[in-house]
């Protein structure tokens, strides 16, 4: 029984998909801990006052938002060249 579940294991790639989801989860913690101790800091230093929640980038018609996919879409436009989770037109 032991030798098939390790037959198992070395067939089926099941301790490189382990070891993958620890490094994914490590790497996750490590993205995130520079961006909220390093580019974030810089980020705020240039946008007081937390406003870089609710800042946009308008470029011509086009308002890109940093987080588009949670700004509610917009009906009555009549631009449809891409979602709204790229860039919103008004």
């Amino acid at each position: 029984m032991r030798n098939e579940f390790i037959a198992f294991l070395k067939q089926y790639g099941v301790i490189g998909l382990a070891i993958a989801v620890i490094i994914g989860g490590k790497a996750n913690a490590l993205v995130t801990t520079l961006v909220d101790g390093i580019l974030m800091p810089i980020i705020t230093a240039f946008l007081p006052g937390g406003t870089w929640r609710t800042a946009t980038l308008d470029v011509g018609p086009v308002h890109f938002l940093p987080a588009p996919c949670s700004a509610p879409r917009s009906t009555s436009s009549s631009w449809r060249g891409s979602s709204s989770c790229s860039a919103r037109r008004s």
